[in-house]
């Protein structure tokens, strides 16, 4: 039976560390942020790409999540709902590994669009910095979402770059809490904060859980962490405020908790450490552990994906992330 459904853009990252920023400037790119580009500026970004070392990972804030939760539950417990189109490579490729990893994966079928690809840098520091091709993930509609995605699970998990779709976004909120579900949402990025902040005013308060990085919760309220944190606590029943390296806070009512980050020697890349967080988070949340294991989830989980490229840990590095959360 499911516990958790995760619902965003079925993406596929292709993934190249760089030397220096100078080809993010060349591009156009802001460095460590997300833009969307269309079908022709993907294509001749990824022939340019061609030249440089790649690996291919699943992406997708949503589906990083439900893969790291796939290797911390049991098989079959984890859905994902996304769109793509399942006879090209990266549909293939996003459908295949997301089902090794032992999640259930519910896809909406697309038509002649192709599947979406992430272009993702990542800077000498581990920074990374996407281009984003949604392809097929950007045709998905509210009337495509259907009760049976969200039936039995306790929470459905939303990430935030789905808001600039309003209907399906509201959609999938009705749906879980009328399936009994809680709704958890990652905020995703500063920049969709800031571009429709009236929305989340008016989404916030029918969101459960809430997970936000410093420049997302800044951009919900300028302030110190605690007083974003206590702002976006006044309207879910849960908040957590990321600072990286610093740790993180959380909320829930008046307990407010701080968990400290893991301590690194070397960051690889930074790609899903927020997603990964919010899995482990949500994976105690599940097991009803106190705020502070929750942040010890979370911060534990992300420390050991931003130690390789993309989100291809090794079975014994799941392994230890198993054990450490779980001993």
């Amino acid at each position: 039976m499911p516990q958790i459904a995760t619902l965003g853009n079925a993406l596929v990252d292709v993934l190249t560390k760089m030397d220096s920023d100078e080809p993010l400037c060349a591009l156009g790119l802001l460095k460590g942020g997300m833009t969307h580009i269309s079908e022709e500026k993907y294509a001749s970004l990824y022939k340019k790409m061609q030249e440089l070392p790649l690996q291919e990972a699943t992406g997708g804030s949503a589906a990083n999540t439900a893969l790291c939760l796939a290797h911390l539950m049991e098989p079959g417990e984890v859905k994902y709902v996304g769109k793509l189109n399942p006879t090209d490579h990266f549909g293939q490729f996003f459908a295949r590994s997301l089902h090794a990893a032992g999640v259930d994966i519910n896809v909406i079928t697309a038509g002649e669009k192709s599947s979406g690809v992430c272009c993702a840098f990542v800077s000498p520091d581990g920074e990374r910095t996407f281009a984003t091709y949604l392809g097929a993930a950007a045709d998905m509609q509210a009337e495509e979402l259907s009760e049976d995605m969200f039936q039995g699970v306790r929470i459905v998990h939303l990430e935030g770059y789905l808001v600039q779709n309003h209907a399906l976004v509201l959609r999938a909120v009705e749906m879980a809490h009328t399936a009994g579900a809680l709704v958890s949402l990652d905020m995703a990025s500063y920049n969709i904060v800031e571009a429709d902040h009236a929305f989340f005013e008016h989404l916030l308060p029918q969101v459960d859980i809430v997970f936000a990085n410093e420049k997302e919760a800044n951009a919900w309220q300028a302030g110190t962490p605690e007083q974003s944190l206590a702002s976006l606590a006044a309207l879910c029943q849960t908040a957590v405020v990321k600072l990286g390296a610093r740790g993180a806070w959380a909320q829930r009512g008046d307990e407010q908790v701080f968990g400290a980050a893991e301590s690194i020697a070397h960051v690889v890349d930074t790609t899903a450490a927020g997603d990964f967080f919010a899995a482990g988070f949500l994976y105690a949340l599940l097991c009803q552990r106190s705020l502070a294991d929750c942040l010890h989830a979370g911060a534990y989980c992300a420390s050991r994906v931003i130690q390789v490229l993309g989100t291809q840990l090794t079975p014994s590095m799941w392994q230890d992330i198993k054990t450490t959360l779980n001993p």
